[in-house]
């Protein structure tokens, strides 16, 4: 019996080098008895041209029984298009929450069972204008900073924060327009912001 997904042993076939051990892909089958319902052999209403009036047959589609193989790519993954914004997440009392690889988490603002906390999310990479081996410039998104996430070649499973974006939340350093001549880059003391650099 012929069953897809199962192997075929072929022998004495022409070509010596095809009796072998074949993984079944494909079986179609095809069983015509035109007798059993009155009807003229001649009288074949599919109109076939290959002589094939009554019987059974079949043909299939295998591959060599060590070829690896997986099944053809019906469903695509999911694209994740376009840029997003969340808020940085962490345990409760954390200001900064980050791993050995200086990740974080988050949570989207359409993530309605997210607790703000440290399970809201995979570990995301922060990207940053310099990064070597052990040098180059480092700035750890903190807990509660908007930042733009983006996925990598559209990969839903490969978010990447891409920047941060002040709200009114969490405002400008400098009271703008009225400062708009003024370029800075200033840091917050942690734990606690007592103090600025």
């Amino acid at each position: 019996t012929l069953v897809s997904g199962h192997f075929l042993a072929l022998s004495e076939h022409p070509r010596a080098e095809w009796n072998d051990l074949w993984l079944l892909l494909e079986v179609i089958h095809e069983g015509k008895q035109p007798q059993v319902l009155g009807e003229s052999i001649i009288s074949d209403v599919t109109h076939n041209k290959d002589d094939f009036h009554q019987g059974y047959r079949n043909h299939f589609l295998a591959t060599p029984w060590d070829a690896h193989y997986r099944p053809a790519l019906e469903h695509p993954k999911p694209k994740a298009l376009g840029i997003q914004t969340a808020f940085v997440t962490g345990p409760p009392g954390d200001e900064i929450h980050c791993d050995e690889y200086g990740r974080v988490k988050v949570q989207f603002h359409w993530d309605r069972d997210g607790q703000a906390n440290d399970n809201s999310s995979c570990w995301l990479r922060v990207a940053t204008g310099w990064a070597g081996n052990a040098y180059g410039g480092l700035a750890t998104p903190r807990v509660g900073m908007e930042v733009l996430v983006t996925f990598l070649e559209g990969d839903p499973d490969q978010p990447l924060i891409s920047g941060c974006l002040f709200n009114k939340e969490n405002v400008v350093p400098y009271d703008l327009p009225a400062n708009k001549t003024r370029s800075t880059f200033k840091t917050l003391s942690s734990q606690g912001g007592k103090g600025y650099n």
